[in-house]
């Protein structure tokens, strides 16, 4: 074992959840540099990943449940080894906080990192019923228990103030050097573009209405990257399945990006990693003004266009936009500056060693 050591415990398998894969996954590679041994063990094996969020499958479910359960309890006697027990989310989903507890006592010392309001009921229509399962009080637990937080949004960093006084909040980052802006021909045709899950797919039908409205306007196409259901009658759609590797090359084919989300409580725990791809990509984004992350990001007029979630608002976004291709230019450009300046690797990596070095040596 290496002098400093660090075991991430997370929900998901790497590389698959952007709760991870846009927050701490990516920087592994800088701290094995720093001279940290980095392991990680997820409760989901990539079985239960494709699985766990289609209809169906209860059989497979509950199995690759049980065996996340069991690989829990197995790297407990390793937990000892580690300076640091780096846990995302909680240890395991269901019932009390009895493996956090667990954990707690064994692991020398916790960061917790939380990106998500897990503690309210929330989930997806697959597997509503299974919200009523999950232990909504291990967040606090670990709140309570770590030697420090890392969190997301002005609303989270509030909340686990509340339980414990080293909360720091780093946004989702991405790597520069994979997500730019490429020099491209303009499209023969107005491209508006989404990219998301199979989770915040709905939140689509917010812009629905002007995306209709504005066809009987202008002739455009729409790019989607990870939608299966989403449809506008009449206009020309290109759909993506979401591929790591196939991001940037899609991102560089939209004109207008969008961002919606709904006006809700759950809404304040989301700090949108999809929004810092937008930026990333210099693209200039429409985008629900509904939580102080949102407003946060963007600066109105200057590097994206914030509305309210109604119709009129978002047609008169996209109008402004679709007549302006300077105006998109600029504000692409202005998004690109603001991406580097606070939403990059380079611009977060320091930020996330200080807080890990400092709960080694305290």
């Amino acid at each position: 074992m290496s002098a400093k050591s660090i075991l991430f415990i997370c929900p998901y398998p790497f590389g698959k959840a952007p709760s991870q894969r846009l927050k701490f996954e990516q920087y592994f590679d800088y701290f094995r540099l720093q001279g940290f041994e980095v392991m990680q063990s997820s409760f989901q094996s990539e079985a239960m990943w494709n699985a766990v969020y289609k209809e169906g499958g209860l059989p497979t479910k509950i199995f690759q449940t049980i065996l996340g359960y069991w690989r829990r309890c197995l790297i407990l006697w390793k937990l000892p080894k580690y300076d640091i027990v780096y846990i995302h989310l909680w240890v395991t989903p269901f019932g009390p906080p009895f493996f956090e507890w667990l954990y707690s006592k064994i692991a020398k010392k916790i960061i917790y990192d939380i990106d998500d309001l897990v503690f309210m009921e929330n989930a997806s229509e697959a597997n509503s019923w299974i919200a009523k399962l999950k232990g909504k009080k291990k967040p606090i637990f670990l709140m309570k228990t770590a030697k420090a937080i890392i969190t997301t949004t002005p609303y989270l960093l509030d909340y686990c103030r509340q339980w414990n006084s080293n909360v720091y909040a780093i946004p989702p980052s991405l790597d520069e050097n994979k997500y730019f802006p490429i020099d491209k021909k303009e499209n023969k045709k107005l491209t508006i573009g989404w990219m998301g899950s199979h989770t915040t797919e709905a939140y689509l039908e917010i812009v629905k209405p002007a995306l209709e409205e504005f066809a009987k306007e202008m002739d455009y196409q729409f790019i989607l990257m990870g939608a299966k259901e989403f449809d506008i009658e009449s206009v020309e759609t290109i759909r993506y399945e979401w591929m790591a590797d196939k991001e940037n090359e899609v991102l560089n084919r939209i004109d207008i990006a969008l961002y919606p989300l709904r006006d809700e409580v759950w809404s304040q725990g989301k700090f949108g990693g999809k929004l810092i791809q937008y930026f990333a990509a210099g693209l200039p984004t429409i985008v629900s003004d509904v939580n102080d992350s949102n407003r946060q990001v963007v600066t109105q007029n200057e590097n994206g266009i914030l509305v309210k979630n109604s119709s009129q608002d978002w047609l008169n976004a996209l109008r402004l936009l679709a007549k302006d291709a300077q105006l998109r230019k600029n504000i692409g450009q202005k998004a690109r500056v603001e991406f580097l300046k606070k939403y990059s690797i380079e611009a977060n990596k320091a930020i996330y060693l200080k807080i890990i070095n400092s709960v080694t040596i305290n």
